[in-house]
């Protein structure tokens, strides 16, 4: 008995108008700190919005879904921007000693001497800070002759 190949027969080919209909009319990106926001208009002022975290459908023309995309990333990450730098002070006898997080264990140290650029995290900064301060303030022996 010969078997068939019925494949060719069970396919359904895409007609013409199917397929048009089957492609996005329009595209609109607006890149984010975290990645591309993209919203495809599938039919008519039907648009699909795709952020990094999620998706979303929305309904309206292409300004009301480019002011909906602006408006939902600024709403994502204005968290970040409100949030103050994290500074750690110590007083010491001629002003206050200041370090300031930068980005990720990076810090920058202010001593009313110095300048100082530190990798560590909070604890490792403080300690740093203490060791400078107290050996700043520590009294040099004279050398001995």
């Amino acid at each position: 008995m010969a078997l068939f190949d019925l494949t060719k027969f069970l396919k359904r080919r895409a007609s013409p108008g199917n397929a048009a209909n089957n492609m996005p009319r329009e595209v609109i990106y607006i890149p984010s700190k975290y990645g591309d926001v993209e919203a495809v208009n599938r039919w008519g002022d039907q648009w699909l919005i795709s952020y990094p975290w999620e998706t979303q459908e929305f309904f309206g023309s292409k300004e009301s879904v480019k002011s909906e995309m602006s408006r939902r990333i600024e709403d994502r990450y204005a968290a970040e921007k409100k949030v103050p730098p994290t500074v750690i002070y110590i007083p010491t006898g001629s002003g206050d000693a200041r370090a300031t997080h930068l980005s990720i264990n990076k810090w920058r140290i202010e001593y009313p001497w110095a300048v100082d650029d530190f990798t560590g995290n909070m604890n490792a900064v403080r300690k740093e800070m203490k060791r400078r301060i107290i050996e700043h303030y520590t009294a040099r022996p004279e050398a001995a002759e």
